[in-house]
């Protein structure tokens, strides 16, 4: 399976897995897989030191309509679920959503009930039939859609459990069901970098997007346990900058950490008194601190 796939050495659905568990507004991450593959996920989630008492592993459907179900299901089985309760389904395969992203879906579907991202399209669209041109639809219309569809709870599950046969042998995406059900569905902006990795050439595209995300770090993982590696790039909040590091000086208190007393927590990037050049602002600084040299 795609999601299975290695992007700079890393699967795709780790890296998808580490951007979740990053927001801190979202309780619990459901996968729905097939059961061939759990396994091999858990020895996944245990390489890459994923923390797992955030993730439920639950059996996925023929179609994805019914993985739907299961979690669902699984959802309603094990916790009490409140009206503003909200779930984000999201491709595995979309590795580089942002936390802005499923934080803004999440915010946004609490207020509206069920949203989607969405990006502008770009080009020129046709409706064509048997080889013919027929129409062009004003492209000012037109979106491609993301994921996360982000739903509150016991909408989706309404509307799901209102499906007829019919219905459903015609569904293909999650918005879909709602809108079947008169449910309307509210835009959320989405994010041109989350694109869907399908093809030889996202595969591309998803390594270099990759190296943009990624920085190398000297990680404490335990007393004497160093290892030099690529981690997550922290996203820029409001207020603050990002510095790229120039140099870097090698404190007591790391020797110490390093060698004797060990972290308060595993694992730690180390290293402070840093120079560097600032090279990406926050919301609320000024654009004439880019650029700049920091001690």
């Amino acid at each position: 399976p795609k999601q299975f796939i290695e992007v700079k050495g890393v699967p795709i659905i780790i890296t998808t897995l580490k951007k979740c568990l990053n927001v801190k507004k979202i309780d619990i991450i459901y996968i729905a897989i097939h059961p061939s593959y759990k396994d091999y996920l858990l020895e996944l989630i245990q390489t890459y030191d994923i923390k797992k008492d955030k993730i439920k592993i639950v059996n996925g459907g023929k179609e994805r309509l019914n993985s739907i179900e299961n979690v669902i299901n699984d959802i309603y089985t094990n916790f009490e679920i409140k009206k503003d309760d909200v779930i984000l389904i999201h491709d595995a395969v979309r590795p580089f959503v942002s936390e802005k992203l499923l934080e803004r879906c999440i915010e946004q579907t609490v207020i509206y009930g069920a949203t989607v991202p969405v990006v502008s399209a770009v080009d020129t669209m046709y409706i064509v039939e048997n080889g013919i041109l027929t129409a062009m639809p004003d492209r000012r219309t037109l979106y491609s859609g993301q994921t996360p569809d982000s739903f509150r709870i016991p909408l989706l599950k309404s509307a799901l459990d209102s499906l007829t046969s019919e219905e459903r042998e015609f569904i293909t995406g999650t918005a879909q069901i709602c809108m079947l059900k008169g449910i309307e569905v509210h835009t959320v902006e989405g994010d041109s970098k989350n694109i869907k990795l399908t093809t030889t050439r996202d595969l591309m595209v998803a390594e270099k997007f990759f190296e943009e995300e990624t920085m190398k770090a000297c990680v404490l993982k335990g007393i004497n346990d160093i290892e030099c590696m690529l981690i997550e790039k922290p996203e820029v909040s409001a207020g603050n900058v990002l510095v790229k590091v120039k140099a870097c000086g090698i404190c007591s208190s790391d020797l110490n950490r390093v060698y004797r007393t060990g972290a308060y927590h595993y694992p730690t990037v180390l290293g402070h008194e840093i120079s560097g050049e600032i090279v990406e602002i926050g919301e609320g600084v000024s654009q004439e601190y880019l650029g700049k040299h920091v001690v």
